[in-house]
């Protein structure tokens, strides 16, 4: 690790191809009983049809927000038809998603149903459709997290932990993957990724998944999280710091299959470009 590359740039970053990690697809058959809607869009060109789904996107903001205030959660209708209309692969409409304020309502929502007893299947619910509309564009997941990424993140950081410590019991593994998405997600952006360092509760649940055994998926992501935070110069010193980050890794790269392994050597070598952590990265200090 701190050979040749010294202060070198970093190995690599995702985010210099702009691309978001949706190489798992699966159901969601245990939350939903709807289907991806990708072919709802077919004959969605006319201004008629994007006015009418403007007004189908503001009437779910206004129902999101005023279960928020009263603390209660969505029926099940309302929850199907709010993933019926995020639950797609089509950028420009995810843009829209944001831009009328679904991801604002959705993190409000998930304020108030994680306070709640027995919650788990809302919170799901929500975590699975915050992950959908955030594969938004770069722009757009820019201008969310200037508006509540502060706030999200100790949210989904609470979800985290619940998955992780056993006392989510709903389908931990496919929650805990889709709220590490979310973080994946917002670390593309240069703006998020020195705010995101800087919380040290998020790298303690970073490093948490990263030695967890629920999901090999979930600790790719974690450590591609980890990788594009390391991207940014002026976060390498404080995350090599960061009690067990190191340590965390370099087991990463010693152990799982061949994905996890690149990964975690991808992230030393951007930890590395650091020449302050080179003594940290050799002798593991």
């Amino acid at each position: 690790v701190s050979g040749s590359h010294g202060a070198s740039a970093p190995h690599r970053s995702y985010s210099d191809g702009g691309n978001t990690r949706n190489d798992d697809e699966e159901t969601y058959d245990e939350y939903y009983t709807s289907t991806n809607r990708d072919d709802q869009y077919a004959d969605d060109g006319g201004k008629n049809s994007k006015r009418r789904r403007a007004k189908r996107l503001q009437l779910l903001v206004d129902v999101l927000n005023q279960a928020a205030v009263a603390k209660q959660s969505l029926s099940q209708f309302e929850y199907d038809e709010l993933h019926n209309e995020v639950n797609h692969e089509n950028e420009s409409k995810h843009d829209d998603e944001i831009e009328a304020g679904i991801a604002t309502a959705l993190c409000r929502l998930l304020e108030a149903v994680l306070k709640m007893s027995n919650s788990d299947k809302e919170i799901g619910k929500i975590c699975v459709d915050l992950e959908l509309v955030y594969r938004c564009s770069d722009a757009s997941r820019d201008e969310s997290f200037e508006a509540i990424g502060l706030e999200l993140i100790p949210l989904i950081l609470q979800v985290l932990d619940r998955c992780i410590d056993g006392t989510f019991k709903r389908e931990p593994e496919f929650i805990l993957k889709r709220v590490i998405k979310v973080f994946g997600y917002f670390a593309l952006l240069k703006s998020a990724r020195v705010p995101m360092a800087n919380n040290s509760s998020m790298l303690d649940g970073l490093v948490k998944v990263v030695n967890t055994d629920i999901s090999s998926m979930a600790r790719v992501d974690a450590i591609w999280t980890i990788s594009n935070l390391a991207f940014t110069d002026a976060n390498r010193v404080k995350m090599a710091a960061h009690p067990g980050l190191v340590g965390a890794l370099i087991n990463a790269s010693s152990r799982g299959h061949t994905e996890t392994r690149n990964e975690a050597a991808a992230a030393l070598m951007n930890l590395a470009a650091a020449s302050l952590n080179h003594d940290k990265l050799v002798y593991h200090v």
